[in-house]
């Protein structure tokens, strides 16, 4: 018998803002609120968590659900994992900040996992609308031809510095970009999906959703538990 550490499991200290998306009770998790401008989203919370099913629609329509931000310094993390037709075009799945999240014309920030024909990437976008999305702020390429399926992600804020980062195991941090010229003051956040004309529907998991209230660093531990593995 041993023991490991897996960023999945449910940490023994929650955060105030934490959700493991565990109620299994269908439907917009309890505490958030659905934004859908284009009519594009269906939410459900089942076993494995939060699952965004979005239906396929030419040109972007950002969607997702959203919590209104605590005053102060944060650590936000996610895992995305995408499940699609990414050969045709794009599907994103990531973290979300809204300058209003009510306000179809709003902007918004986005730190997302993209799949897409030629690669998977991870990048930073701006938007000035729900379906107005703007030249990558940063993207980096994860893989040629063939993108990975999940995804790490982390946002960090001190003062008004904005930081993105991104892991593949939940344990190393890669950080893509530090930032004190975020062009908007976000007021919510939340997963956020979008399938631009992939010709199928698409789905997008996030089994948790962790908070901190500070600046956790560059390279910190995510919130997860040691779990015990029992040989067979």
């Amino acid at each position: 018998m041993s023991s490991i550490w897996f960023p999945d499991a449910v940490p023994a200290s929650p955060g105030s803002e934490d959700d493991e998306f565990a109620d299994a009770s269908g439907g917009v998790p309890s505490g958030w609120t659905e934004v859908d401008h284009g009519s594009v989203l269906t939410v459900d919370e089942d076993e494995p968590g939060l699952e965004f099913f979005v239906a396929t629609h030419a040109g972007n329509a950002l969607a997702g659900i959203y919590k209104s931000i605590p005053a102060g310094d944060f650590t936000y993390w996610t895992k995305v994992s995408l499940s699609g037709l990414p050969e045709t075009n794009s599907i994103i799945g990531g973290i979300a900040l809204w300058e209003d999240a009510t306000n179809s014309a709003g902007d918004v920030r986005t730190l997302a996992l993209i799949c897409n024909a030629t690669q998977g990437e991870v990048s930073i976008h701006p938007w000035t609308a729900y379906n107005a999305i703007g030249a990558a702020t940063v993207s980096q390429p994860i893989t040629v031809d063939v993108g990975p399926t999940h995804l790490y992600l982390m946002v960090r804020r001190t003062g008004t510095t904005y930081a993105f980062s991104f892991s593949t195991d939940g344990i190393g941090w890669q950080r893509l970009l530090s930032t004190g010229a975020l062009g908007i003051t976000p007021t919510h956040i939340g997963p956020c999906v979008d399938n631009v004309a992939t010709g199928a529907d698409v789905g997008a998991r996030f089994p948790f959703w962790r908070y901190v209230a500070s600046d956790v660093g560059m390279t910190p531990l995510m919130a997860g538990d040691r779990i015990t593995v029992t040989a067979l």
